[in-house]
């Protein structure tokens, strides 16, 4: 045993140095085993969890109890509920005259303004107030389910019914309404007469898509173009806007700024929505299944240059499975909503 005050190592079992004659005392023995360091780190990581995890299985287990007493309890007015696919006649059903009126009149409200800011990102944002709006009226009808679940199962019931409506009601008709026409927002339009930048159109879905399109038709098409052998590349590349100038078998002719369809000028109403010259000179002839679009709102490069020649005349063919449909109606701005030719 050593001695703390001289530092001798004594015989064990003395009571007193041999050296100095100082007391030896017998003190605590701290032991640490291997195992306990990790053991108070799950100790602490265990008290941690505990906390979060009692609230979890609390929530979900009340949330269960609360929804089998949702769906059993029979104060659920659940005819009035299926009749909520409007909001707002349920409570009417119901008797709630004042509160059924103003969830259809807000709903009425919002849907409005979701169509006449069409085209816009605005217009979405009025569609998710809607279905907010249409969740809320039919979990007021729910009552049952307030005493029933807490606050953990409203938010998960809250998020599921919105999610319902979305997916099952609203999703579905919003794709219905595109198969008839759909709204296209115009971006990096070339300046003309007809369509500006900003501008938002309405174009035939498929279900309405023309099979045939005539000269002067301004159609809504995809430029997917491969102009590798030419060495070019398209800049821009999409929807574009454009009127329809060669039909399928039509040869088109563009030289030094004059445009000749089958050898003779076009007519007015049948010219392309930008400017011909800076397109150069070249000549195409449609296939049985193409149309011929002079492109305004996209640009090629040639080594830095822009396009001349058999690049252009490639890009003008547009093949008719491409062409998504005609424009019929300008919605964006409203100074200058109506129909478009």
């Amino acid at each position: 045993m050593q001695c703390v005050n001289c530092g001798l190592e004594n015989v064990p079992g003395m009571q007193a140095c041999a050296r100095c004659q100082s007391r030896l005392e017998f003190g605590a023995v701290a032991v640490h085993p291997q195992r306990a360091s990790r053991f108070r780190i799950q100790t602490r990581l265990g008290r941690l969890w505990h906390v979060p995890a009692s609230f979890i299985r609390g929530a979900l287990r009340g949330g269960s109890v609360g929804l089998r007493s949702v769906f059993s309890d029979s104060q659920v007015p659940w005819s009035a509920v299926f009749l909520s696919v409007v909001p707002g006649l349920g409570h009417l059903m119901r008797g709630h005259r004042l509160i059924g009126r103003l969830l259809m009149a807000g709903w009425a409200v919002l849907l409005v303004a979701a169509g006449l800011t069409m085209g816009t990102p605005t217009s979405w944002w009025f569609i998710m107030l809607a279905v907010s709006l249409h969740a809320n009226a039919i979990l007021s009808l729910m009552g049952a389910i307030q005493s029933g679940l807490g606050l953990f199962g409203r938010m998960v019931m809250g998020i599921a019914l919105f999610g319902g409506l979305y997916l099952g009601l609203y999703w579905p008709v919003g794709q219905l309404g595109a198969s008839v026409y759909v709204p296209l927002p115009l971006a990096g339009m070339m300046p003309n007469p007809v369509l500006q930048d900003g501008d938002a159109v309405l174009y035939n879905g498929p279900w309405t898509r023309p099979r045939r399109f005539a000269r002067g038709d301004l159609v809504v098409y995809q430029i997917e173009t491969d102009l590798q052998q030419y060495h070019a590349y398209v800049v821009v590349k999409g929807l574009s806007v454009d009127r329809v100038v060669g039909l399928p078998g039509d040869r088109v002719k563009l030289h030094e700024g004059q445009l000749l369809v089958n050898g003779r000028p076009p007519a007015v109403e049948s010219l392309p929505l930008g400017s011909i010259r800076p397109l150069g000179s070249f000549e195409v002839q449609a296939g049985p299944d193409e149309l011929v679009i002079l492109p305004s709102s996209v640009k090629l490069n040639v080594h830095g240059q822009l396009a001349v020649g058999p690049a252009m005349g490639v890009v003008s063919k547009v093949p008719m499975e491409r062409v998504l449909g005609r424009v019929t109606y300008r919605i964006q701005p409203w100074s200058r909503m109506g129909y478009v030719r």
